[in-house]
């Protein structure tokens, strides 16, 4: 989908359709790992402990003494704690974005949903697939810890998760008119249950697997709560 500008908190940020900012490290070699290696080292190790200790119970400290090397090497690749934080969310952004944008493609290219119903589902299940796969660690740090950024960082991450939102919101919408979608329902309360409840997912299960059968249960249940209500209070169940 075309990423639009958004002002936020009176800002205004170009497109971020593939933003680059802490992904490539200055090149050098240390103890046999490349800079590009020690750095995906890095956000793998500071991941994993910001997810299980939080952000703030997390320290250089911690995260050099995992890899094995001194708090002093991590300046050759950032200049504050705040800079891991950032490259992980925007790393999980990014993945969003690609995977939002991989249905748009297949769409335009007429292998994907035609309802609003399959393609709901279909961003469910590459959703779930995708953080389950690939966005373990920072998947699952929350919404919260984008306080602990600044306000420029904070405003580009919130410029992705609108224009992601939008998006589904959009799909909501086409539902409604459609008539697969109860129309009493506020499409912006949706989305956001939607994500809260997609995001959390890797924190409920952990790296046990299994996102094919977990993101079938999602649709179903999902799909089901969202089909509008008949005179009984009873439901439509539609495929």
């Amino acid at each position: 989908m075309p990423y639009q500008s958004e002002r936020v908190d009176g800002e205004v940020y170009p497109e971020l359709g593939n933003p680059k900012a802490l992904s490539r490290p200055i090149t050098r070699r240390s103890r046999g790992f490349t800079s590009e290696e020690r750095w995906e080292q890095i956000l793998e190790v500071a991941g994993d402990l910001f997810s299980r200790r939080g952000y703030l119970g997390s320290s250089l400290e911690d995260i050099a003494s995992r890899i094995g090397i001194q708090k002093a090497s991590l300046y050759h690749y950032i200049s504050s704690k705040e800079d891991i934080l950032f490259a992980l969310e925007l790393r999980g952004h990014e993945l969003g974005q690609s995977i939002i944008q991989k249905l748009d493609d297949a769409r335009n290219d007429g292998l994907g949903g035609g309802t609003a119903s399959e393609r709901l589902a279909e961003f469910i299940r590459s959703w779930i697939e995708g953080i389950g796969m690939e966005g373990a660690n920072y998947g699952s740090l929350g919404p919260h810890v984008l306080r602990n950024l600044s306000t420029e960082r904070r405003n580009k991450l919130l410029v992705i998760r609108r224009q992601m939102r939008d998006w589904v919101i959009a799909i909501l919408k086409e539902g409604m008119v459609e008539g697969v979608f109860d129309p009493s329902l506020d499409p912006r309360i949706v989305s956001s249950a939607l994500f809260t409840l997609l995001n959390n997912t890797t924190w409920w299960y952990g790296s046990s697997g299994g996102w094919e059968d977990i993101a079938s249960e999602y649709v179903m249940f999902l799909l089901h709560g969202l089909q509008p209500s008949l005179v009984d209070g009873s439901t439509t169940l539609s495929e």
